[in-house]
């Protein structure tokens, strides 16, 4: 698994479309990097999903903070 920052995104971004359950903690650590930067990844996703509501409709990217 690549872990550049934008194949990172782009992996949390469809792992959310098929419905996977994501944890900050989890995905941290799988991706071998901070839960800040696994944070910062979530929020970036969510302010792509806000600012493309054209694109994306009402969709949501649901995510727990919890492991």
């Amino acid at each position: 698994m690549n872990n550049s920052k934008y194949d990172r995104l782009l992996e949390i971004f469809f792992r959310s479309i098929r419905g996977e359950d994501l944890s900050i903690q989890k995905l941290a650590e799988e991706y071998g990097v901070s839960t800040k930067s696994t944070s910062r990844n979530i929020n970036d996703l969510k302010a792509f999903f806000a600012n493309h509501r054209a694109l994306v409709g009402q969709a949501e990217l649901v995510y727990s903070s919890q492991t």
